[in-house]
């Protein structure tokens, strides 16, 4: 690597994350600054598909240890970053690459990474990604660590920029660090931020599932109506949205749906009213008419004093909870008629309302659900 000769690359202070490391070489924190080098700065990373990365490498050489780091030039006019360089520094997410330090001549000393996420997208095959339409964990936890990531930028009432001039904030922003098991994980670099703005909001939230979308795009993969229904809650529910995305109905099994079913009878009425000015309905055949099946336990409810309005979605919701909890004493023609066990009913009831699951858990999760 090249020695440092730019005279406008002055060595930066040194950052909280090596601190502890000098005072232990040093014992003596007062010497710290002065023995901080910048021994290099002039080899560019290289991309995974082997493209020059736009960055710089450089190295933190403190006594015989030494840092690597990227420097990324140009990011801002020196009085447009000094606006932000606090807050991105700050910036304490696992998603976001650390920007560590910032020197003459608009250059931030941020933390390595191995390639951008596109070049990274565009190097995997489609059965590391997805299957049956829906996205693997590797991408999935991506997807759901970028919209944590932006949710915690929000609620700091700022909003990401692009790191270009005057560009939105896109998929340029992402990159892949290899840990050392070769786990890829996401990191985002956030240098530019502005005041949040309803209209901008949106458009961030927006972004994401765009760059959601793109990933299936790219490979030519078609999302299932459970991987839509993933994506479409990024920017809906907007309030602890790492647990919520992790949590979303594409990933449960009859178990978890059925055990979702008798936790309904908890639901507020707020919940309850939102379910019934959601887009599920009563199921009716093409002729208009209620199917058999339904109308039995329909009719099972009324030998059982338990009447259910038609006109309101939420009493669907509730027949399908009776039936999933007092299965064992539905008539006999009736359990035959679902296989016999609540994994039939489970079934029935997605072949009713395919995305009830969904509908159901955006009812209760989103923000201001009481």
């Amino acid at each position: 690597m090249a020695t440092a000769t730019n005279p406008h690359l002055a060595p930066p202070p040194p950052d909280l994350a090596i601190v502890q490391v000098i005072k232990d070489f040093y014992r003596n924190s007062r010497t710290i600054k002065e023995n901080i080098i910048l021994v290099g700065y002039d080899e560019k990373p290289m991309d995974f598909d082997n493209s020059e990365m736009k960055f710089l490498k450089c190295s933190y050489k403190v006594g015989p240890n030494q840092f690597n780091r990227f420097i990324k030039r140009g990011a801002a006019s020196s009085k447009d970053w000094a606006s932000d360089y606090h807050f991105v520094r700050a910036l304490a997410h696992p998603a976001a690459i650390q920007v560590e330090n910032y020197v003459k001549s608009e250059c931030v000393i941020i933390s390595e990474v191995d390639g951008s996420f596109s070049k990274w997208l565009n190097k995997r095959e489609p059965i590391e990604l997805f299957a049956d339409g829906t996205m693997l964990p590797i991408l999935r936890n991506m997807i759901i660590q970028l919209a944590s990531l932006v949710e915690s930028i929000l609620a700091k009432r700022k909003y990401p920029r692009g790191t270009v001039a005057k560009e939105e904030f896109s998929m340029k922003e992402l990159y892949i660090k290899l840990l050392p098991d070769k786990t890829p994980k996401l990191q985002v670099l956030i240098l530019k931020v502005e005041n949040r703005i309803p209209a901008q909001v949106v458009k961030t939230w927006t972004t994401v599932r765009e760059i959601a979308t793109e990933c299936f795009e790219r490979h030519n993969v078609n999302p299932n109506q459970g991987s839509r229904d993933f994506i479409s809650c990024i920017g809906i529910l907007t309030k602890n949205v790492q647990a919520l995305l992790e949590g979303h109905p594409d990933q449960w099994d009859n178990t978890k749906k059925g055990g979702f079913l008798m936790e309904s009878y908890a639901y507020s009425q707020q919940v309850s009213g939102r379910i019934n000015k959601s887009e599920l309905r009563w199921p009716v055949e093409d002729d208009g008419r209620t199917p058999w099946l339904l109308s039995q336990l329909i009719l099972r409810g009324r030998e059982k004093k338990v009447m259910y309005d038609k006109d309101f979605p939420n009493d669907y919701v509730k027949l399908c909870r009776h039936s999933y909890k007092h299965f064992k004493k539905l008539p006999n023609n009736i359990k035959a008629s679902l296989g016999g066990s609540t994994d039939g009913l489970i079934h029935q009831i997605e072949v009713w309302s395919p995305r009830i699951w969904h509908i159901l858990y955006v009812a209760l999760h989103k923000p201001g659900s009481g």
